[in-house]
């Protein structure tokens, strides 16, 4: 299995930060720690800073939707009348 920042949990220790979330330069001290346990000649690429660009720019993203969905879905909900 080939180990990536992915794989090693950014995204879901970036998710738990809600809504605090990182920044990029914490995100790339959460990696090399992490990677350091793992893998101890691993270098930072530009593949890894691009990817958690695209996370920090989408999760955020899709907890908002979630909320909005959910919100909506509970709205509906509770403006339904019963017989």
């Amino acid at each position: 299995m080939k180990i990536t920042i992915t794989s090693i949990g950014l995204a879901d220790w970036i998710s738990d930060q809600e809504p605090n979330y990182p920044s990029l330069e914490e995100c790339k001290l959460w990696i090399i720690n992490n990677m350091k346990k793992i893998k101890t000649q691993y270098k930072f690429s530009k593949e890894d800073e691009d990817e958690i660009k695209m996370l920090l720019y989408y999760i955020p993203m899709n907890h908002l939707m979630n909320k909005n969905i959910y919100s909506q879905y509970l709205e509906d909900t509770l403006l339904i009348e019963t017989p």
